[in-house]
């Protein structure tokens, strides 16, 4: 069971937006501001272009409730859109597949992904996130660092030139934090704004990416619009869990798949071979464990699957720009 945290934002939502209002009023009609919309014609199906522009003036981020009582006809737009079921349900189709979404599942839409969504009625509350390129690439960055490649991964298309056509489905779990953060954010953005309101609704909305994050790696329900990135998040996380040993070819034969296939995605998806993906990953737990304890360098660096000590210290140089004693002594 959901818990509400204020209990004044679970009456907003409940409540009757004009749109819908009408929408009572008219049913089966849609809203007349699509007669002015721009549309195009997309294998025979009238795909309109949503632009925010307007209601994102002096703000990156918009936040709003979709329409209840009414079919949201397909659609696109430029910005990274994130949709949230507060509560019910809603049946979506995305890129021509159809996927239902219940309470506290969230999709995550990259830009001029085709979707719309069917009737919803007076319980299926969806709560949409609109963000700018400039927005959710300052609140990313800041956690880009090697340290998780899962998160890397997850939102590395968003901050690199690539075809924008993929989503990513979040199923809900038994976790509070996730409501608690959304519900959190929802307050921020629809109450009043107190001072430093903009640095704390952007620690937030991190926050919610990271509890994402956190849902994706501890279990298989996260679903993503391609096969190639179910398996490079299958790569990213027995890097993440097995860094000192994990070897791609026994990945491979594991789950089936040809062992030069695996190797040429993840070089064509994320830049990086998988010995530097795993090399990275080490380096880091190295620095950690010279920071965190007080275990000699050779005995971390074979923890961390460093056989070659050599090898090891020439590397963790070169990357650092110092050795591993020296990183030590600067950080402790």
């Amino acid at each position: 069971m959901k818990m509400i945290y204020f209990p004044e934002l679970d009456e907003f939502f409940k409540e009757n937006s004009r749109s819908e209002a009408w929408h009572l009023e008219h049913p089966g009609q849609l809203s007349k501001r699509y007669d002015s919309l721009q549309y195009e014609m997309i294998n025979g199906e009238k795909v309109y272009l949503f632009d925010f522009t307007d209601d994102m003036v002096g703000n990156d981020l918009l936040i709003f409730k979709e329409s209840r009582f009414t079919i949201l006809p397909a659609h696109k737009h430029r910005y990274l859109e994130l949709n949230y079921v507060y509560s019910g349900s809603s049946k979506y189709t995305i890129n021509g597949k159809k996927i239902t979404l219940n309470k506290g599942d969230i999709v995550l839409l990259e830009p001029d992904v085709i979707h719309g969504a069917e009737y919803k009625s007076e319980d299926d509350i969806v709560v949409n996130f609109a963000m700018k390129e400039r927005y959710y690439r300052n609140v990313l960055t800041k956690y880009n660092d090697n340290r998780h490649l899962l998160f890397d991964f997850l939102f590395d298309s968003l901050l690199k030139n690539r075809e924008r056509n993929n989503y990513i489905v979040f199923r809900k779990r038994d976790n509070p934090m996730i409501d608690m953060v959304m519900q959190t954010i929802f307050y921020l953005y629809f109450g009043v704004r107190e001072e430093n309101y903009g640095s704390i609704m952007e620690e937030y909305i991190r926050l919610m990416f990271l509890q994402l994050v956190n849902e994706t790696y501890r279990s298989n329900d996260t679903e993503f619009s391609s096969k190639d990135d179910i398996v490079l998040a299958t790569i990213m996380k027995e890097i993440q869990d097995h860094y000192a040993d994990c070897d791609l070819k026994k990945i491979a034969e594991q789950f089936g798949y040809n062992y030069n296939y695996f190797s040429n995605l993840i070089k064509k998806k994320t830049g990086y071979t998988f010995l530097e993906l795993k090399r990275n990953r080490q380096l880091e737990e190295v620095k950690s464990l010279l920071i965190s304890t007080d275990k000699p360098v050779d005995m971390i660096a074979q923890e961390c699957g460093f056989t070659n000590l050599s090898y090891f210290y020439k590397v963790f140089t070169k990357n650092n720009g110092i050795t591993p004693s020296e990183y030590r002594k600067r950080n402790i």
